[in-house]
């Protein structure tokens, strides 16, 4: 199984010269033009196990959403985009089914967004199970560089972030 030709894609969706999608194709760049993080093509091959593994091992309230994802969402956008390839350029239902195909997209994005936001807030908990568990004494003498490094991380990331949200928030109600 080959992956997509991200280029492709890319080309395409910043055709449309909808700021939206730009700003999406901004978000995805870091990712999908490195190979370092570019998904490989042995983990499309692989996509039936890594779904099986998803709803097994991940929390219920992610395996449900991404199940959701993963069943009916990706078949009705390819559904939706080879419907759109077939239209003609001049054909007046062009941009009825643009409008569509946004639409979707769209939800698409925002649901992969609320998946990952899943995983991102469900890992200060595993972080601080798993510190729970290693005796004090391995905290302070082998693993304390270590563990030093990952609080940095952790504070960088995750209070940082927060307070980043909470001044987004501000701003959003004095504006209204």
């Amino acid at each position: 199984m080959n992956l997509p030709d991200y280029e492709a894609m890319r080309a395409a969706l910043i055709d449309t010269d909808d700021q939206q999608v730009t700003r999406l194709v901004r978000i995805m760049d870091p990712v999908f033009r490195r190979p370092k993080f570019r998904p490989v093509v042995e983990s499309a091959a692989r996509e039936d196990d890594i779904i099986a593994a998803v709803r097994q091992w991940f929390p219920t309230p992610f395996s449900r959403h991404f199940s959701g994802w993963a069943d009916q969402l990706e078949p009705e956008l390819r559904d939706a985009l080879a419907a759109y390839s077939k239209l003609g350029t001049e054909d007046a239902a062009l941009i009825e089914a643009e409008h569509k195909l946004r639409l979707r997209f769209r939800a698409a994005t925002l649901q992969i967004e609320a998946c990952w936001k899943q995983i991102v807030h469900f890992l200060p908990f595993i972080f601080i199970a798993a510190l729970r568990r290693i005796d004090d004494g391995a905290l302070r003498g082998d693993a304390a560089k270590e563990l030093a490094r990952a609080l940095r991380n952790y504070n960088a990331f995750y209070v940082t972030h927060s307070l980043e949200r909470q001044k987004e928030a501000v701003q959003y109600h004095l504006r209204c």
